[in-house]
């Protein structure tokens, strides 16, 4: 990796940066994020000394739930993103390992597959209308076809805040927990025995 904040780069990646607010990253794009994330703790710490994993793990993943978060769809817990994490990272390191001797379609190979989508959705279904995952992990069926494209052509991007469905989203959400709280009160109240 060299030295100069401008010119960060990785052998197996190329140029390293932070993660684009408008797409869900691929496997290529968080590792690119990682190393970036090194680089800039270690850059303004003015030192040599490394950060920890743990240190920019937590950085990484939490770049990664605003992200998703963006796009309105259930993500994995936290727990699960860094073993996702975990696993790509030992994956790339142990690729760098045997840099000087890796064969180039091994390379390309690597690279073409990080081109995937990191996926932490909460839901893997392919085939919407027969998901059996819990309500709360299910995609919204306007998410829907984002996610699709995001798998496959990822030529979508995360749109602005959509005023019309948020205000839609904010109304549901307030009669929901005005029926919740009503239905509470009433079975707290307690019920009056009457004295013969």
């Amino acid at each position: 990796m060299e030295r100069t904040r401008n010119s960060w780069k990785c052998p197996i990646f190329g140029d390293l940066n932070d993660l684009k607010d408008n797409v869900l990253p691929t496997y290529g794009d968080v590792m690119r994020f990682y190393e970036w994330t090194r680089h800039r703790l270690k850059y303004e710490r003015e030192r040599n000394k490394e950060p920890t994993y743990k240190e920019i793990e937590a950085i990484v993943v939490a770049r990664l739930i605003e992200i998703w978060a963006k796009s309105s769809i259930p993500t994995v817990e936290p727990k699960r993103m860094k073993v996702m994490l975990q696993t790509y990272h030992l994956k790339c390191k142990n690729l760098l390992k045997s840099n000087p001797r890796i064969p180039k379609n091994t390379l390309e190979g690597f690279r073409l597959g990080s081109k995937a989508l990191f996926d932490i959705a909460a839901c893997k279904c392919q085939e919407f209308l027969k998901c059996a995952c819990p309500k709360n992990k299910k995609i919204p069926a306007r998410e829907r076809g984002f996610i699709t494209d995001q798998r496959t052509a990822r030529q979508m991007v995360i749109g602005a805040l959509d005023v019309v469905t948020t205000t839609k989203i904010t109304k549901t959400l307030k009669r929901k927990s005005i029926r919740e709280n009503s239905k509470s009160k009433r079975l707290k109240k307690p019920k009056h025995v009457r004295k013969s």
